[in-house]
């Protein structure tokens, strides 16, 4: 049975058209989805290496300790320098990740992963979190993208 959008109550019509996203909401999820991917696609390479702790190797000396305090939490991270073991790369006010456990002064292995200001004790899980935002930023511009191709099909 074929019904005309007549014969269609009325209040049916305003939930189907209710059903479709705005214009305003498309517009948010294109600029969240591409927000996203600004913000995860030129961390994934050094993530992914820090995840495997590929790198530069040298040493970390320990500077100056920073605490963070979340709720129930404390977050610390060290500063300080980074010498290559060729002696050609030395960076001076690097964090080391991965490591809370030093004293100042204290020299420790490190990789640098290509990440300006930030060097590494070992593999890090920091890639899944660039995953998972990578991941968002594309769900999210797939919202829009339906709808554009939906529009084309229609046309």
């Amino acid at each position: 049975m074929i019904t005309s959008p007549e014969s269609i109550p009325e209040a049916d019509r305003r939930v189907r058209r209710r059903a479709r996203p705005s214009a305003f909401s498309l517009t948010l999820t294109t600029i969240s989805g591409i927000v996203l991917l600004l913000i995860s696609v030129p961390n994934l390479a050094p993530a992914i290496r820090a995840g495997a702790a590929e790198g530069t190797q040298g040493t970390f000396v320990a500077a100056q300790r920073t605490c963070i305090h979340h709720l129930s939490h404390q977050s610390c991270s060290w500063r300080g320098t980074f010498v290559s073991l060729d002696g050609r790369d030395q960076r001076r006010d690097t964090y080391l990740y991965g490591d809370a456990a030093l004293q100042r002064g204290q020299k420790v292995p490190a990789i640098d992963v290509g990440r300006p200001g930030h060097v590494y004790s070992g593999p890090s899980h920091e890639w899944m979190l660039t995953a998972v935002l990578l991941l968002a930023g594309c769900a999210l511009l797939l919202v829009p993208l339906a709808r554009i191709t939906t529009g084309i099909r229609r046309a």
